[in-house]
């Protein structure tokens, strides 16, 4: 699933310059193969909802996310390219208000991307 928003983030931003972001279909799929040998290894994960005040819609908004740490087992190797991407420019919505950050650690707690 991360993968696929990660992709997602970069044709998205790709757009923003015109351009359109497509993977090869076997570059998807060797991709989506190796993602399906990731195992979650320790979720610790959690919903957080929020509400903060739109000036230019003169109303509260609510908000909500994933907050928290979650620990994968697999070919995470295979990945690092999209994880340094995502953990430069966030993923999902509000990415504006600086939501969406991603920090990838390796097993010895040492930053990768």
């Amino acid at each position: 699933f991360l993968l696929l928003l990660i992709i997602r983030r970069i044709s998205s931003i790709c757009a923003l310059d015109g351009v359109i972001f497509r993977l090869a279909a076997e570059t998807f799929q060797a991709l989506q193969t190796l993602a399906s040998k990731m195992l979650v290894e320790n979720n610790g994960l959690k919903w957080h909802d929020w509400r903060r005040y739109s000036g230019r819609q003169k109303t509260s908004m609510q908000l909500g996310g994933l907050l928290g740490h979650i620990s994968y087992q697999g070919p995470a190797a295979a990945f690092t390219e999209y994880f340094a991407f995502a953990s430069k420019v966030h993923l999902g919505k509000q990415t504006s208000f600086g939501l969406g950050a991603i920090r990838v650690t390796d097993a010895n707690n040492e930053v990768i991307a």
